[in-house]
Formats: C-alpha cells, structure tokens, sequence
C-alpha cells in the first residue's frame, strides 16, 4: 500500500512511499551541552513563536523589488524537491517532535533528549541522492521486454509505471502533468485530483509539481533514447534510472550548490571531504544530520516569492499552494475536472497555471527568488489549506518549534564548532525589521540564536542574501556532498570509470543521439518542458559506443 504524508499530518495508506533510516546529529556534543541550545521553558517558546510571527510580515517579491536576489526562481523548487529526495518526518508531527495541540495551537514544548530523537524520530528517505521520492521502490521484476511481471515481485511504486516502465504523464498543451488517476474496480481513490507519485509532498505547489513532473519526463526521454539504440525492457529502465540519477547529482553540486552556497566552501569540501559530517563515524549506519533537515537547509523558504507569473497569468503563494485540495478558500481552481477539454479523463493542471521555465531562469526572468533573510513572504505566515491563524498554518513558527523540540543547537555554538567566528549581537539585531529586533531584545535570541534564524540573518549580513554565509554554506555543502562522497554509485565516485560522465555534464542518449546535460536548462529542454532551453551538447546518432 502506498503512504500518503504531508507537511501538515501524520501518514495515511495511500499514495506515499515511505523509508525508515537513521536521523542523527553533525555536532552531537552541542547537542547534549545545555549551554549550546535554547534555554529551557514556556518563556522560549512564547518568543520562538512571537519571532516567527514577526518575520513573515511584508509582500515583497516582484521582480523590481530590493527583496528580489540575483537568484532565478527555479532554484527555489530545485531546492525543495531535493529536500523531499533526502528527508521526510520532521516537518511533521510524530511521537518523538510533537509542538502542535489538536487545535493547532503550541503546546508547551519540551526539548526531547538528542539520544532519544536519535532511536526514535526515522527518516522516511534514504540519506542519497537516489531519487527515491521519484521511483519509490521501482517496478517489480519483470521477466521480459514486453512487461510481464515476475509472480510475486510487484512492488509499492507498481502503479507509477506503464507496462514500458516509463512514468505515467499526462500531457497538458505545451506542458505535462502528474499522473491523476481515477478511482478503479481495483482500487478506490478518496480524492482523484491527488497526483499518484512517490513523494506526496511534491503535489503540494505547482511549482514544485511542475519539477517532479520534469524528472519523470527525463526518465521518459531517456528510455525513449535507449530504444533508439536498440536497449529495451528491464535493462534500459536499469541504465535510465542510473544516467537520471547521475544527472540530477551532477546538477545539485554543480549549478545548485554553486548558487546558493559560497563557491570557495563547495570547492574545499568537493576537494578535501567534510571536516565535520562524518556519515558513517565509528561504523554506523549513513544518517541524516538533523542540523540540516532540521534548520540548514530550511533556508529555501527564505527564498519563496508572494506571487509567480505562471505560464498565463499570475498566482499569489497561496494560489500555488494545495493543488489537490478542492476548497482552495478564495484562490482559483487549478485543477481541470474529468471531461472538460484536454483533461483526457482525469483531473489535470489548468493550462495556463502550468509553469513556462522561460520565466523562471535568467537575468530577465520575472521571477526571482527572494535574498536568503530572516524575512519570508507574509502568505506563509497563513497556510490556509492547514488551518488559518493557527500556529500549525505560519511556517516560521512552525521552524522554530521544531528545532526547538528536537535540541539543534544555536547557530552561535554551531559556528564556534565549526571554527568560525560568531555573528555578534549587533550583527544578529541591527538593520533588521521592528517586529523582529522587539522580539530579540525581550528575549535571549541575540546571544542564542535558532539555528535557522542564524543562518538566514547570517546570509543577509555576509552576502546581501544573494547566497548562504560561512556557516549555512559549510553545514548544506558538507551534508549533501558527504552524502554523494560517501555512495560508491554516485557521480563523483564514478567519474573516470563511466564514459559518459564528463566534466561537462552526464552524456545520455535520446531519440535524437547523445546529448551531453551539464545545467537546468539542458535538463528541462530534453525532458521537452522548456523548448527555449540550450547548453546541451548533441553528439548525433553514431557517435562512439554508447554508454559503459
């Protein structure tokens, strides 16, 4: 049975693939040091949520605003379905990481201790760059080219494939969409306009829908590209799966984390290994660091606009958000309804709220992500589709709480750690929104910051918020290139034995001959969501061998 999980409950029996690997902590000695983490009590938790409350407090977000970075908007939903591929549960209530009273008010908060978060709170995806949250657990064993499955072997990710083991799509004018299935004799669907994909969470906006949707539709040309070839069956979904894993790795260093980290921090950590993420340290299990799910990595939220020009028209935050909800509380209906034209009998993106990437990349692109700061876009201070005014529905509290309950330590000790010199107090407080500086100033936040708030406030004092500062960079490049470092199939550790991996991309085949894939563009023009997008190298049909 397939899991459904989401940013805003538990896990129900549809729709959702889940994993159980460790969750452990990058500095475990602050994580057990009282000094290094918030002070105990009702007190923090009544100012985690006043600060929360007071950086959510602006509309800014157009393309001639101050807020607006350098930073094309792909690179937000880049960002956030890279997160869905690595962690899953502690955005989420659980046993061990519960803040939340049924109402969706805070309840007293009660930091847990880090050796039990550390048995007890699971990730529900594997700590690698696998693409899990796409293929779940891949097809069953099939038994020959045309399909047959092996008795016996069908898997949880079955229903994503058609019997050519290429992802089911639906095509949407110019752009695709999700597989949307309706209800069958063989298996009822609660909600039909609910995408049928590994990773609910990436139903959740469009835009990050869109990006699934593209990674799915690579998968496909490459398949496509393998038949040319004469490669079929089980033995080109194999070498599909391997050269889009590839792929996806190769643009994660080198266009997502020399973008939104600082290139001399990828480059030592690419060159000389983390000094800090010691993955598998003393023999254990690869773990996922909670300083980064947890905090690090949450600056991605930062980075979301107010409102996105869409293919034809222009949609808030909230307009984005709950595709598959059928009360969207004000914000227009997405979704087509079955039978309506172009729906092909099944619910499926509205045209003219599909993304054009054409408006998502480059220098005149009207949608540029928001600078890394301690200001987020007011509309995610009220998730409608969770509950409005309610604590659940503001992400900065959210944030906060979390990080709060499961002990990561303040972004002071986790700099100190890593031999950086501390942001000071005036650096923390000075220049920053009314609201904001208020609340450090009734509380210790200046002196023992959140994690997260440290590296967002970090960000705008060291690089104007085009990137991450020293601290945010060193804790999102260690994690995510220990990860690739430390799995024997990854890119970096087979480049110099695969042909195809090159410094200038992944080489793959498609029907029309090798292309070499070395940036977002490439990817999303030979996945045939963006006709616009170049920088791919084309070798023609005969070229060399194929692949090794």
């Amino acid at each position: 049975m397939l899991k459904q999980i989401s940013h805003t409950g538990g896990v129900t029996d549809v729709d959702e693939i889940l994993f159980a690997t460790p969750f452990g902590y990058m500095f475990p000695e602050l994580a057990h040091s009282s000094e290094c983490l918030l002070p105990p009590g009702q007190d923090t938790t009544r100012a985690l949520i006043a600060l929360g409350r007071a950086m959510a407090m602006d509309e800014g977000g157009s393309g001639s605003d101050p807020l607006a970075s350098d930073v094309s908007s792909v690179f937000t939903y880049f960002g956030q379905f890279i997160d869905h591929d690595l962690t899953a549960r502690t955005d989420r209530e659980t046993e061990v990481s519960e803040i939340f009273a049924p109402d969706g008010s805070a309840q007293p908060v009660v930091p847990r201790d880090p050796d039990e978060v550390a048995l007890m709170l699971k990730n529900g995806r594997r700590a690698q760059f696998d693409l899990d949250n796409a293929y779940g657990d891949g097809p069953g064993l099939l038994n020959d080219s045309a399909g047959v499955p092996v008795p016996g072997s069908a898997t949880e990710a079955q229903a994503l494939y058609d019997s050519d083991l290429k992802f089911k799509l639906q095509t949407v004018g110019p752009a695709i969409d999700l597989h949307r299935p309706k209800s069958t004799a063989e298996g009822y669907r609660p909600n039909e306009r609910v995408a049928l994909i590994a990773d609910g969470r990436n139903d959740e906006n469009i835009n990050v829908s869109q990006f699934h949707a593209a990674i799915l539709a690579y998968h496909n040309c490459i398949m496509d590209g393998l038949a040319a070839f004469g490669v079929t069956g089980p033995t080109a979904f194999v070498r599909a799966r391997q050269y889009v894993r590839w792929t996806y790795q190769y643009l994660v260093v080198e266009e997502y984390l020399k973008t939104v980290c600082l290139p001399d921090v990828v480059s030592d950590v690419l060159r000389n290994g983390p000094y800090f993420y010691g993955a598998v340290a003393g023999g254990q299990p690869l773990f996922m660091p909670l300083e980064f799910s947890v905090a690090a990595f949450r600056f991605g939220h930062s980075m979301v606009r107010s409102s996105y020009e869409m293919r034809n028209g222009t949609l808030t935050i909230g307009g984005i958000l709950g595709v598959s909800s059928p009360d969207r509380k004000g914000n227009p209906d997405i979704l087509k309804a079955p039978g309506s034209p172009a729906a092909d009998n099944a619910y499926c993106l509205i045209e003219d709220f599909t993304v054009d990437w054409s408006k998502f990349f480059g220098s005149g692109a009207p949608n540029k992500a928001r600078k890394i700061d301690p200001m987020i876009a007011k509309g995610l201070g009220t998730l409608t589709f969770v509950g409005g005014s309610s604590v659940m529905a503001h992400l900065a509290a959210r944030n906060l709480l979390r990080g709060f309950s499961l002990g990561i330590p303040t972004g002071q000790a986790a700099a100190a750690a890593c031999g950086i010199q501390p942001l000071s107090p005036d650096e923390i407080r000075n220049g920053e929104d009314a609201g904001i500086r208020e609340v450090l100033d009734a509380s210790s936040f200046a002196q023992r910051t959140p994690l997260w708030y440290y590296i967002l406030r970090e960000a705008a004092v060291q690089t104007d918020g085009q990137r991450l500062g020293v601290v945010g960079s060193r804790i999102v490049a260690e994690c995510m290139i220990g990860l690739l470092k430390k799995d024997p199939n990854s890119y970096l550790n087979q480049y110099g034995i695969a042909r195809n991996i090159t410094k200038e991309g992944i080489d793959v085949p498609t029907k029309d001959g090798r292309k070499t894939i070395g940036s977002l563009e490439a990817f999303l023009n030979a996945a045939g969501v963006y006709p616009q997008g170049h920088h791919c190298v084309s070798h023609g049909r005969k070229r060399g061998r194929l692949f090794s």
